[in-house]
């Protein structure tokens, strides 16, 4: 997740986000997540967001993972350019880096 998304998002540790097929899964800064995704052209919609691998974490990386997971279910379409993907919520924009194979 870059910086980009706003200063929430730019402190450690990463959170990520990998989309194959119809899955999606990632670090979400206090344990791994996953969820299903439905594409439409540039109309994405995210669902079933569960954490699988929760782990005790401070309140802030634990509102910060909340926020994130919040946005993540209202993602309504998704832009791409010069490396970056952009997802859009109505409540903020999740920005990420891509990151080599």
């Amino acid at each position: 997740l870059s910086e980009k998304s706003g200063k929430w998002a730019g402190t450690d540790p990463d959170l990520t986000l990998r989309v194959q097929g119809g899955h999606l899964s990632g670090w979400s800064g206090c344990g791994d997540y996953r969820g299903t995704v439905s594409r439409d052209g540039d109309r994405w919609t995210f669902s079933k967001l569960t954490i699988v691998s929760p782990i005790p974490c401070p309140s802030a990386a634990s509102v910060r993972m909340q926020r994130f997971i919040e946005l993540l279910g209202a993602v309504s379409s998704v832009t791409t350019d010069a490396g970056l993907l952009t997802l859009h919520a109505p409540d903020g924009d999740l920005v990420f880096t891509a990151q080599p194979r």
